[in-house]
């Protein structure tokens, strides 16, 4: 299914580019070089799209675009951005010979719209929308003398011309501003028609507000995705089914039942879905990219979400600063059927009935305990602090600490096997009015990746081992309301990352990189995560190149062999990832600020021949 759906994106991008030469091409290049016009009524301009158009492009006007964007490069690459925009113009320049360009709206938002999801496998059917000061004045301007000349006009309501380089007659249809031009004559029929009820009032009041906001964005009706393609998808799902069961997909039966679970969950949202917004924004202070899905209020999905109240999560910034990676979430995962399922199956098992029992019940004590929020904050990928406030804190560290008694060597732990049951110690040390228990575990690596075909197997445990380490040695313990763990085998480190965050030491919110970025994400947020990003990148490769076990990836110097990346010395450079689940809608917004790109530059430079 992936291959059909990779295969069809490709034709999809082949029928675009069709679409665009010649003629279509040059228009968009005097998109750029056009003088100010009248501004638009943006949103009106939405009304001319039709309600039921499956997928559909907008950008907020492409010089505006390229404004926002030559900034943003300004600001992040002020070396390479002058080169890179010359070269933009000068290429625009050349396809815009021979065409006046006064007709073209200057700040007009543009449309591409795919009028037909069945025409996506062959002669696909494209209607782009573009802003003009007036009809006579675009034809007498824009269009060349051959193309002025094989005009006709149509009983339907619409022209056709002639484009050198295109087997089809190009429909054109002027209305409210704006010209229609599309390879279908059905499509032109219909726009020719005109209806006052576009998309504008078929989509809920923040879905066309997410979708217009971007400088470039992707509007797709779920609806009409599930119309066209639910069917199949459902039949893979028989399929994968059947390959699951037949344990040909190199894993267990318990990780077989997490693959049909995550891909029940698709269904759902496919089934509950609405619309869906892909989105780019350039901003002086760095780039955003944005997800948004838009839910039918009497749907499983929407009875979920109504569960869950965003706020600011404010107490992400009380965690210690200059560590590498942040969280916080007033997200209760038990809340989800999903994640309830996915938790029971990844987080504790036993093959020991009464000590699964004893497990199991002390999960439920924990999950009827009532989380409000959660905090991490970690100086690796894996482990660090872990602050968890509940409704009776010491009742749900006694919960956690009830359920590692009862495991046994053959326990699996996050999906890991033991080698042996776990080693507790209570009260091992003691951070003010905190006593930590120490848990420490011995993991089964060989165990582990039985599983994993024969090629990749080595590799797969040293990653594991590197990420894990032969004993992973877990802290826990509680205070009032919170629960704490943390991940770590010096037990002074422990101690100093809880003292650091008890006396409010070097906050996070004191980080001037961390509150700037959290400025560009939604003020209330559902689960909120910062990171270091240039060591971010660095432990992320490091992981890598442990994985690949001293191979390589071609095309990369030194014989494709994975490089060591360093860090840049110096001040933190957060990205910042915000996800939003409420009632009908959830979204995500990922910002990388101009300091971080600067920071990722200089590591990636040496890699980069002429540093292009």
């Amino acid at each position: 299914y992936l291959q059909i759906l990779d295969d069809r994106i490709s034709h999809l991008k082949e029928a675009i580019m069709k679409f665009a030469t010649g003629w279509m091409l040059a228009f968009a290049a005097g998109m750029f070089l056009s003088a100010p016009q009248t501004t638009q009524a943006q949103e009106a301009s939405l009304g001319l799209v039709p309600a039921k158009a499956p997928i559909v492009l907008q950008v907020n006007g492409l010089d505006k675009a390229r404004d926002r964007m030559g900034k943003l490069l300004g600001n992040a690459l002020p070396d390479l951005a002058p080169k890179l925009i010359k070269q933009i113009d000068d290429k625009i320049k050349e396809l815009s010979e021979g065409r006046d360009l006064k007709s073209i709206v200057k700040d007009g938002r543009v449309y591409v719209v795919v009028t037909d999801l069945s025409s996506l496998t062959e002669n696909s059917q494209l209607a782009i929308l573009l802003p003009i000061t007036g009809y006579t004045e675009f034809k007498n301007g824009f269009l060349k003398e051959d193309e002025r000349k094989s005009l006709k006009k149509q009983d339907d309501g619409y022209d056709t011309i002639k484009v050198e380089g295109m087997e089809d007659d190009v429909c054109l249809i002027e209305r409210k501003g704006y010209l229609t031009l599309t390879n279908s004559k059905d499509a032109a029929k219909a726009f020719a028609k005109g209806d006052d009820t576009g998309l504008g009032k078929a989509l809920s009041k923040e879905t066309a507000k997410t979708f217009l906001d971007q400088d470039a964005s992707v509007y797709v009706n779920i609806k009409a995705i599930n119309k066209e393609y639910g069917t199949k998808i459902r039949g893979f799902k028989a399929l994968l089914e059947l390959g699951l069961g037949a344990g040909g997909m190199g894993i267990d039966k318990k990780q077989a039942e997490m693959v049909k679970v995550l891909f029940n969950s698709f269904l759902q949202l496919l089934d509950d879905g609405e619309a869906a917004v892909v989105g780019f924004d350039f901003r002086p202070e760095g780039a955003n990219f944005k997800l948004y899905a838009q839910f039918s209020a009497d749907t499983d999905t929407n009875i979920f979400l109504k569960k869950l109240k965003p706020n600011s999560l404010k107490e992400i910034g009380a965690l210690p600063g200059g560590l590498l990676m942040y969280s916080a979430t007033n997200f209760d995962p038990t809340l989800s059927k999903t994640l309830a399922l996915l938790m029971k199956e990844t987080l504790a098992d036993d093959e020991n009935e009464e000590a699964k029992k004893t497990i199991e019940a002390a999960m439920k004590e924990l999950s009827e305990n009532g989380r409000q929020y959660e905090l991490g904050a970690s100086s690796g990928l894996s482990g660090g602090l872990g602050i968890a406030e509940y409704k009776d804190g010491a009742k749900a560290a006694a919960s956690l600490l009830k359920m590692f008694k009862a495991m046994t060597k053959t326990t699996t732990f996050g999906n890991m096997p033991f080698k042996e049951k776990p080693a507790i110690t209570e009260g091992a040390e003691t951070v003010g009015d905190i006593k930590l228990t120490k848990v420490k575990f011995s993991y089964d690596f060989d165990k582990a990746v039985e599983n994993v075909p024969e090629a990749t197997r080595d590799a797969t445990k040293a990653a594991m081992v590197k990420a894990l380490g032969d004993n992973t040695t877990l802290w826990i313990g509680s205070s009032g309301n919170r629960v704490f763990s943390v991940n770590g085998s010096d037990a002074n480190k422990v101690k100093e990352l809880v003292e650091s965050y008890q006396k409010g030491a070097n906050p996070l919110e004191k980080d001037e990189s961390f509150t700037s970025t959290r400025k560009q994400l939604p003020a209330d947020a559902t689960i909120l995560i910062a990171g270091d990003s240039a060591r971010f990148l660095q432990e992320l490769v490091d992981m890598i190149r442990e994985f690949a076990g001293g191979g390589g990836i071609p095309g990369l110097p030194g014989g494709g062999a994975i490089p060591e990346l360093k860090a840049p010395k110096g001040k933190a450079a957060y990205f910042g990832v915000a996800i939003v689940l409420q009632a009908e809608q959830t979204s995500l917004d990922f910002f990388v600020p101009v300091t971080a790109i600067q920071q990722v530059r200089k590591m990636l430079a040496p890699l980069i021949e002429g540093d292009n």
